[in-house]
């Protein structure tokens, strides 16, 4: 996907973004949902649930806006 994408100058490592180990861990367990829960619906093994796509919306959403700037 980098490849098809041009990044952002705004564009950080999670690393950079999260400094608490605490919060990392908690944004690594849930983008490690996401994909599984992506797969299973790639897979067509669960329906697409309309709370769980707003759920991931406002945690990309709020991953987003830790990357702009003030």
């Amino acid at each position: 996907m980098s490849d098809e994408l041009e990044l952002s100058p705004n564009s950080k490592y999670i690393s950079e973004i999260y400094t608490d180990e605490s919060e990392l861990e908690m944004l690594k367990m849930d983008l490690v949902i996401v994909a599984d829960t992506v797969n299973e619906w790639l897979e067509e093994n669960t329906p697409i649930d309309p709370d769980i796509c707003r759920y991931m919306g406002m945690l990309f959403l709020s991953l987003a806006n830790r990357l702009e700037p003030n």
